[in-house]
């Protein structure tokens, strides 16, 4: 009896094992992947802003990208929004700020977005970095996004999560403020 309860508890701990792998790999995979292009255009004003986001598995990182693109479109901005791929022909010195945006699995980020932004060469521009994740007092993935840029630029970045589209307009203002007023060092917005 005791061997039949032990072989069921083995089989549901296994059953329950497999599952998990299953979600986790379903889930870190897709910072992994490189999607086609699905450029989309918030016309605004004269000057120009790039965001180059890898999507999330549910849609946190794509309404996050847009409502930074929507408060910089409201700042003046076109702001063209766009997946990293190595088919991308933006021209980056075109731009006037640049942002590049990350969901956070398993404390990574997205190799793919890492390999666009490395294969540029960007100096003196504006940069906006944010990673989509859950512990938004954590910035160990923003160092490590921060890394792949040069210090030439001016920095700002923050970590937000689900449902902070507000925090994360807010944030863009403040960052135009600061800008505004000749603050050009390396922030990392902690909450």
């Amino acid at each position: 009896m005791k061997r039949k309860k032990l072989k069921i508890g083995l089989g549901i701990l296994a059953v329950a094992i497999a599952v998990a792998g299953i979600w986790l790999y379903s889930t870190v995979s897709v910072i992994y992947n490189e999607l086609l292009s699905d450029e989309v255009i918030l016309k605004g004003g004269d000057k120009q802003a790039l965001i180059i986001y890898q999507p999330s598995k549910h849609d946190t990182a794509k309404n996050l990208s847009m409502a930074l693109g929507e408060e910089l479109q409201d700042q003046g901005y076109t702001v063209t929004i766009n997946f990293p791929s190595e088919d991308l022909t933006y021209d980056i010195d075109d731009y006037d700020i640049i942002a590049y945006g990350s969901p956070v699995y398993a404390s990574n980020v997205s190799p793919v977005l890492e390999d666009y932004i490395t294969s540029l060469n960007m100096k003196d521009k504006k940069v906006i970095v944010y990673a989509v994740g859950m512990l938004t007092d954590e910035t160990v993935e923003l160092d490590n996004m921060i890394s792949w840029i040069s210090k030439d630029n001016a920095i700002s970045a923050i970590k937000i999560s689900k449902g902070e589209e507000d925090i994360a307009s807010k944030f863009v203002v403040d960052t135009l403020n600061s800008w505004k007023k000749g603050n050009i060092d390396l922030t990392i917005h902690k909450r």
